[in-house]
């Protein structure tokens, strides 16, 4: 095993994972003869198994053959449900399944695959984010601000989250709670363009042109291509209602 195991591993990570699966059978089944029917053999048997079916399944993934590698993932995910490999592999599958089903408006079975994700990882911060996304694309953003706010447990450091339910309070109105996870994001990140474009959006709902300005200038001047275009477009509207219509057509 111990002479073995770098081989497999080097073949697996660079892309030959029938040898490399071929290359732990030989490992697995060296030790098998003295452990056979003790719970150390057992456990090395279900070890190899669940890789076998693994790499089984990133076989078919690359061959193009869907069914046949979630089939063999979630058999892999059987035989060891605490291998953090398969665990990450199966549950990002099924998050993908969710991704593309979000993108046909499938939604009843984009939910379906997010649930069978968080079958796998409960926690993954990234499902409860599509749920949310999911949610709000339903017509229910208070159940989506819920969703985001439970990925924020996990990923509390991520500005499009946060980004994300301060947008869902702008447009509720509620610019008080917007603002504050404005804030909040660009705490996290304070070259993040949108927030700032946000924030001078929401300064300029409450009249307060010049701070919106401000907000808007910032966005400008990290010289990112939406943010610019936003910056320019909602500070030529601020400097229309502040009455400075020669800069207003110029932006």
């Amino acid at each position: 095993i111990e002479y073995s195991a770098p081989k497999n591993m080097y073949l697996n990570t660079t892309g030959s994972n029938w040898d490399s699966m071929k290359g732990f059978r030989t490992s697995a089944l060296a030790l098998l003869p003295n452990l056979k029917g003790t719970p150390v053999g057992d456990r090395i048997q279900k070890d190899f198994e669940a890789r076998e079916n693994y790499l089984q399944g990133t076989v078919y993934s690359e061959q193009g053959l869907w069914n046949k590698a979630m089939q063999a993932w979630e058999e892999a995910w059987n035989l060891s449900p605490t291998n953090g490999s398969i665990q990450h592999g199966l549950a990002g599958a099924y998050e993908s399944a969710g991704q593309y089903f979000f993108t046909q408006n499938y939604y009843k079975e984009s939910l379906e695959q997010y649930e069978l994700a968080l079958k796998v990882i409960p926690d993954k911060s990234s499902v409860w984010f599509n749920i949310g996304d999911l949610s709000d694309a339903v017509g229910e953003p208070q159940r989506a601000i819920l969703l985001y706010e439970k990925a924020l447990k996990t990923d509390e450091r991520n500005p499009f989250l946060i980004y994300k339910i301060a947008r869902i309070y702008r447009e509720q109105g509620n610019y008080t709670k917007s603002l504050e996870y404005l804030n909040r994001a660009l705490e996290v990140d304070p070259e993040y363009g949108p927030g700032y474009i946000d924030r001078g959006y929401v300064y300029s709902k409450l009249f307060e042109y010049d701070v919106a300005i401000e907000n808007y200038n910032k966005a400008l001047s990290l010289n990112q291509p939406k943010s610019k275009f936003l910056g320019y477009l909602y500070r030529g509207w601020a400097y229309y209602n502040k009455g400075n219509y020669h800069q207003s057509i110029k932006d």
